[in-house]
């Protein structure tokens, strides 16, 4: 894979907050869901519980429920909820998973996948005809 690009990850129209998208992009595999703002986010797919795949959960609360133990992580890739755990017990700073900046722009659902702060990413590919045609 060739890392500090922007890849297309999904159709906008297929991306919606009733569902994570599982996708996969160069090999790697990736949830896709949008928050109840309608914000898309990026995660890995991979729950750092048990190993099961977030994009076969569900949405729950405006974040990405896990099928396997229900623990649950928002756009951020942080876990917001683990179920076994008292409420008054602090979450670990380390459950979490990556997560990836998006944007959605000519009918796409982009993905940077890479390590560069956003002063230094590359911009998305120009499509002028997409630009012309069409209110994205």
């Amino acid at each position: 894979m060739i890392i500090n690009q922007w890849y297309v990850a999904a159709e906008v129209a297929d991306l919606t907050a009733a569902a994570p998208l599982k996708v996969r992009i160069m090999g790697f595999d990736f949830a896709l869901f949008r928050d109840p703002q309608g914000v898309a986010h990026c995660i890995s797919d991979t729950c750092v519980h048990r190993g099961a795949s977030l994009g076969l959960g569900r949405m729950e609360g405006g974040c990405v429920e896990c099928p396997y133990h229900g623990w649950r992580f928002d756009g951020a890739g942080e876990v917001t909820r683990i179920p076994s755990l008292p409420a008054d017990v602090r979450i670990p700073a380390r459950a979490r998973v990556d997560s990836y900046p998006v944007i959605e722009r000519y009918g796409w659902v982009w993905v940077f996948l890479g390590d560069l702060p956003e002063a230094r990413r590359p911009p998305l590919p120009a499509f002028p005809e997409y630009d012309a045609a069409a209110n994205w």
